[in-house]
């Protein structure tokens, strides 16, 4: 969807008027928006991280003698290294080094390929309604690197306002991009949307997939041939298919070279307010001036043609370098509002990130959601706690007994504290676990923490129970 702010990018962008005439002779005046080349530009650069800006730079460059760049100074490693240094030397006394993985040296300057730039490429290549490309979003955006959707449907489906028959039904639209088996709820979902499209005709595959998995993961393969009636060949290629297919759809997204990654911008606290910067590592660029003095001081010593020419390139050199700034500026806008709602994060760690959607965002800056979403995909703050992706900070919600709302991350690692500090003899079962978190206020069903557990990819108690 186009947003105001990129309207004010250009000048041309007025509605053209169609003329619709149907058979009862009725006229109709319908007004449309106009997708310009530059306003086409503006809005696949806002999605852009800096690496594919830099990459459009590049290739403008060469393509347009009009467009200059400044020459910058090489980087200073060892400088950079230091100040990444500093960065974690410099925390919130509150702050324990053991309590973020993120904290890790390499984090700070390496991430893997986005998921979902993939997924939302894909997108445009299914045939969807407008309100199906606003739940398809925002399914994608809810995707893990694994490849999971790990959103509750009834939960989505109410932040939406739409039914969960509508949500779950594009959903299944969503799970047909390859790789099979992306976008599935669990393991279970991810197996069969595998084997429908590779072995649907194996009735006894997929009836182990449905119920057998525990079992499987257990090696308990006489029950399972015995409740079947399988001989023993047979039960052989069954469990060969099912250990071909892939338990992890969304890893071939992760399995590139590290991809080196600058910050975007820096936020730090100076006194008692924490302060957002930008950090551009992109080329300064500006209009050349031999070229611009050309049609100003000499323009009578130019043909039609190179006047022409000249005006067509440096016409391009200016909406680049608009769109650019725009860019800069609406991220900076972005991560200032993030920053301002995620101010406990900031101060105390982790495990106080509160809920917060894409929405709640573009309601304080005024820009569309579609906006918000470009702004934060594939961009990166450097704070006192580490590297983070902006996406990060974006969190479903459960509520609390209080009437408060808790972050379905901060759920997760409280699940996994959980179970890493169990009887190893005696396991907790998913409603034990349950009423542990109903105890501290947070109420979850059995069934949440099942998926949450899944999700962490935690076996069952019973798979966890040591001898």
């Amino acid at each position: 969807m186009i947003t105001d702010e990129f309207l004010s990018l250009t000048k041309d962008n007025r509605g053209a008027v169609d003329m619709k005439i149907n058979f009862s002779m009725d006229v109709r005046q319908t007004q449309k928006l106009q997708m310009t080349k530059e306003l086409k530009q503006a809005i696949e650069l806002l999605n852009m991280n800096n690496q594919e800006v830099e990459s459009v730079i590049t290739e403008e460059i060469r393509e347009n003698p009009v467009l200059e760049v400044e020459p910058r100074e090489e980087i200073d490693w060892s400088k950079f290294a230091n100040d990444m240094k500093n960065v974690v030397t410099h925390q919130s006394k509150s702050y324990n080094e053991d309590e973020d993985n993120e904290s890790n040296p390499e984090n700070y300057i390496q991430a893997p390929v986005n998921i979902y730039d993939y997924l939302e490429k894909e997108i445009s290549s299914l045939r969807l309604e407008g309100y199906e490309k606003d739940i398809a979003y925002y399914i994608i955006e809810r995707v893990n690197d694994s490849g999971y959707f790990t959103a509750d449907i009834e939960e989505s489906s109410a932040v939406l306002g739409t039914e969960s028959g509508t949500f779950l039904r594009v959903l299944k639209k969503v799970q047909s991009i390859e790789p099979a088996g992306i976008c599935a709820r669990d393991l279970r979902e991810c197996l069969l949307l595998q084997l429908e499209k590779t072995y649907a005709k194996d009735d006894i595959v997929i009836k182990l997939v449905e119920n057998e998995l525990e079992n499987i993961a257990a090696k308990r393969y006489q029950l399972i041939q015995k409740k079947y009636k399988l001989k023993e060949e047979e039960l052989a290629e069954a469990l060969r298919i099912i250990k071909s297919l892939d338990p992890k759809p969304g890893r071939e997204f992760t399995s590139f070279s590290p991809e080196y990654v600058f910050p975007d911008v820096y936020v730090e606290k100076i006194g008692d307010r924490w302060e957002v910067t930008s950090n551009s590592t992109l080329p300064h660029l500006y209009v050349s001036e031999f070229y611009r003095k050309m049609l100003s001081e000499h323009k009578e010593d130019v043909d039609r043609d190179t006047e022409k020419y000249i005006k067509e390139k440096l016409g391009k050199a200016v909406n680049l370098i608009r769109n650019i700034e725009q860019r800069k500026n609406t991220i900076h806008k972005v991560a200032i509002k993030i920053v301002e709602n995620q101010i406990e994060f900031f101060e105390k760690g982790k495990s106080h990130i509160i809920p917060m959607k894409l929405k709640d965002i573009a309601d304080m800056t005024g820009f569309h959601e579609s906006t918000v979403s470009r702004a934060v995909n594939g961009k990166y703050m450097m704070t006192p706690r580490g590297l983070f992706e902006f996406r990060y900070f974006f969190t479903t919600s459960v509520s609390t007994s209080d009437g408060l709302s808790i972050s379905n991350k901060n759920i997760k690692d409280r699940i996994k504290d959980i179970i890493e500090g169990e009887n190893k003899k005696k396991p907790l079962s998913d409603q034990k676990i349950c009423d542990i978190l109903n105890d501290e206020g947070i109420e979850v069903s059995r069934r949440t923490v099942t998926k949450y557990r899944e999700e962490l990819q935690i076996l069952t108690s019973s798979l966890r129970r040591e001898s």
